[in-house]
């Protein structure tokens, strides 16, 4: 007895759509997963940069609502200056009585 040969017969065309469907199968589980981990890792970056962001200005925010100034106005002053980094190193503090004094002198 002999063993018969299953034979389909295709145009060309169906064969390499269904190639094609086979291997967008076997790509898709990899690719989902891979988005869904750079979707994490955006959001942790992102999460990152706003907390460098708020720590680089808690000196001076500290500093600003020491001197007095009210809330809405600090943040209307972190919002003028937005993308532009705290530097208060021109700034020094008087030991010899309470207040703040601008320098001239580049450390």
């Amino acid at each position: 007895m002999c063993a018969q040969l299953q034979v389909q017969v295709a145009s060309e065309r169906e064969y390499r759509l269904r190639l094609f469907s086979q291997a967008a199968e076997r790509i898709r589980l990899p690719a989902v997963g891979l988005a869904i981990l750079l979707t994490v890792g955006a959001a942790a970056a992102s999460m990152n940069a706003m907390s460098a962001a708020i720590v680089a200005d808690q000196r001076l925010v500290a500093t600003l609502r020491a001197l007095g100034f009210s809330p809405a106005t600090t943040a209307i002053s972190l919002g003028h200056t937005a993308g532009q980094p705290a530097n208060l190193d021109h700034f020094a503090w008087r030991s010899d009585c309470s207040g703040l004094f601008h320098t001239s002198i580049a450390a």
